[in-house]
């Protein structure tokens, strides 16, 4: 039996005990769906604390539904189901903020759809923010193939000493209720189709002041479809964000800088992907290729993102 007494609370800005929301957006991938709720119930939260669970499907035909009602039916947890038909990443994270301002949650969570947290996920995300006396927390996220149950062995979680991370994803992340009821903050329509709408919303978080904070105590497990295993993916994922990286430059500093850096960083890619390649034909050695393919994709979305080309992957 856990002892309780151990267990952090999790407090709004009062100080008083506070609820969580979890925040999952789906679209078509029920299967993972159904894992990740299974996860979500199983969590450990800290004492006193009511969690609620809000499920938004981007499928107008609401294709998850029938998942959500499987959970309802086998957890006691108090949970919500929407559907947001207009299509794109803001659109449906937007939803889901809106839908936490209609609830009483002084923190929000958010994971994707095809994760799994650890049970302690909470409790140590609660932790790091006390701790810290941060705004925000986010963990690190551990690939693993379809089916692999999360073993220490096989994914070992990194260090759990706290840091200020450079960048914050909302795959695996919880913040205070401020940064969307007071700071006023949403995800950029911007950046709906491309990808990165996460990176540009913790940064307006950062230049609000807030406080962040990284733990590795904190993990999620993604589940690593075959699909998404082939270096294909592998290229038009590092073009994606490093094209979207340009563009939140010049959201955020304007074009001034942003032909020499980006081009620097450019040659810089292109480089280190032809050594890589080297290094992977004598003899085949397939991280190198990984590695190359990622350098190359990055440098491509670098000039894509420099010449204002954007390529709309979640369209």
């Amino acid at each position: 039996m856990q002892d309780v007494s151990a267990v952090p609370r999790a407090h709004d800005s009062a100080g008083a005990a506070a609820n969580i929301a979890i925040c999952i957006p789906t679209y078509r991938r029920n299967e993972l769906l159904r894992q990740c709720l299974t996860a979500v119930a199983a969590l450990r939260t800290p004492d006193a604390v009511k969690l609620l669970v809000l499920v938004a499907d981007n499928d107008a035909g609401g294709g998850a539904r029938s998942v959500f009602e499987e959970f309802m039916q086998s957890s006691a947890m108090q949970a919500v189901y929407l559907v947001e038909p207009r299509r794109g990443l803001c659109c449906i994270r937007n939803r889901l903020l809106e839908a936490t301002l209609q609830t009483d949650a002084a923190w929000i969570a958010f994971i994707d759809d095809d994760e799994q947290p650890a049970p302690d996920w909470l409790q140590a995300h609660m932790q790091a923010l006390s701790t810290a006396g941060a705004d925000v927390s986010c963990g690190p996220v551990i690939q693993l193939a379809v089916g692999q149950a999360p073993d220490a062995r096989q994914a070992p979680v990194p260090a759990a000493t706290a840091r200020t991370p450079r960048f914050v994803a909302c795959n695996n992340v919880v913040f205070r209720r401020k940064l969307i009821a007071e700071q006023g903050l949403r995800f950029d329509p911007l950046f709906n189709f491309t990808g990165g709408e996460d990176f540009d919303f913790f940064e307006a978080s950062r230049k609000c002041g807030n406080v962040h904070t990284w733990t590795g105590a904190a993990p999620v497990y993604e589940s690593l479809t075959p699909e998404r295993s082939t270096l294909r993916y592998l290229f038009h994922r590092h073009c994606s964000g490093a094209m979207t990286r340009v563009m939140q430059q010049r959201k955020w500093h304007g074009a001034g800088m942003l032909w020499p850096r980006f081009l620097l960083k450019t040659c810089g890619k292109l480089a280190g992907g032809t050594a890589a390649l080297l290094f992977a034909l004598l003899p085949p050695h397939r991280p190198a290729l990984q590695d190359c393919v990622k350098r190359y994709g990055n440098a491509w979305g670098y000039l894509c993102g420099l010449m204002n080309q954007s390529r709309e992957r979640y369209r």
